[in-house]
């Protein structure tokens, strides 16, 4: 971690100016070289970028995908495909995660995608306040970074979640990844044993406890939450901002991709279904499953993370198309993914 300190340290002061939303900000029309760690409430670049979308077109595409996600008008375009425009104004950055999986490299490390933070099923389930990792009942949870447990135990008679005996078996670590930065907390739940202390120093991958299904875990996985400034479930962030990326079948860092959804008037649209397809030649794939997911539902926090409602964690390097309704309207979004980056977008319909 130390290695990127230096890095970090310059980020976050320039994240602080950020903060304020007043300030102006310039917009990057393309990848930077500039390294993001996510520290803070703001991303670095104003509420009002990339909001440029259209209704699903029927007409013909004029242009074609480049590197720096500007477009070229076509020669001779055909009549039976869609148009397709970049904003200029996504911002792509280097993505450098805080945290190491929780789960060694000899077990289950792939967050479940039917529950993702934030989300409720459909509304079958309550809203998710971190992720999942599915594993056999007795794998080694392992601290994600080098901290101090501040908490280490059963939550029956401590409210930690959205209600008592919610975690079960619980494990809550305190970090300063982030010179200057805010504390960040790593929680595990549903644990089926507990392997350290409250006070305990740990380092990253020391074993502090086993997967279980301890208070109120359907079937047997770890719970694994990120919260921001204070252990508190007003805190919780979304851990995809802060775990490793993996890799695709080539060996190719994957990317990450964070949004708002919001109406014409600019508010928050909550639990607005996400369709992600990959793209191949400027079209759709049709050799790839299509990705499904809804942005935030109601009363998530939106004071940590980048100020997003949704995330996307381990895509493909590559093209994408992006479709959502937002009041009743269909609304189409293009955008590049790179490897080892996060890119930014805001889906919002046109007055």
């Amino acid at each position: 971690m130390s290695r990127i300190w230096p890095v970090i340290a310059v980020f976050w002061l320039f994240m602080m100016s950020a903060c304020n939303p007043d300030a102006s900000v310039n917009v990057p029309t393309k990848k930077t070289n500039e390294a993001i760690i996510i520290t803070t409430t703001s991303f670095p670049y104003s509420t009002q970028i990339a909001t440029e979308t259209r209704i699903l077109p029927t007409h013909t595409r004029t242009a074609t995908i480049s590197s720096t996600r500007t477009l070229e008008p076509a020669a001779n375009p055909s009549s039976t495909t869609p148009a397709m425009s970049f904003s200029s104004n996504d911002t792509t950055k280097p993505f450098l995660p805080i945290f190491n999986f929780p789960i060694s490299e000899n077990y289950n490390q792939t967050i479940d995608s039917s529950y993702r933070y934030g989300t409720t099923q459909n509304g079958a389930r309550l809203p998710h306040d971190g992720v999942e990792f599915y594993n056999e009942y007795g794998t080694p949870v392992i601290a994600a970074l080098n901290g101090t447990v501040v908490f280490a135990g059963s939550d029956e008679k401590e409210l930690w979640g959205r209600f008592k005996d919610y975690y079960g078996n619980m494990v809550i670590i305190e970090h300063s990844p982030v010179p200057a930065g805010p504390n960040f907390y790593s929680l595990y739940a549903h644990l089926s044993k507990i392997n350290v202390r409250t006070g305990e120093v740990v380092s990253s991958g020391h074993k502090i406890g086993e997967v279980g299904f301890s208070g109120g875990a359907i079937g047997s996985h770890l719970h694994f939450e990120v919260r921001v400034g204070q252990p508190l479930l007003a805190n919780t962030s979304n851990p995809e901002l802060y775990l490793p990326l993996g890799t695709d079948a080539s060996g190719v860092s994957m990317g990450i991709l964070a949004g708002r959804i919001l109406d014409a008037s600019g508010l928050i649209v909550e639990d607005a279904g996400i369709n992600i397809q990959a793209m191949r030649n400027d079209q759709v794939d049709p050799d790839q499953i299509p990705t499904y997911l809804t942005s935030y539902t109601k009363g998530m926090p939106l004071n940590t993370g980048v100020g997003e409602n949704f995330v996307i964690s381990n895509l493909e390097e590559g093209e994408y198309r992006l479709t959502v309704y937002i009041s009743g309207s269909l609304q189409e979004r293009f955008v590049r993914v790179f490897a080892d980056q996060i890119t930014f977008i805001t889906i919002q319909p046109k007055n």
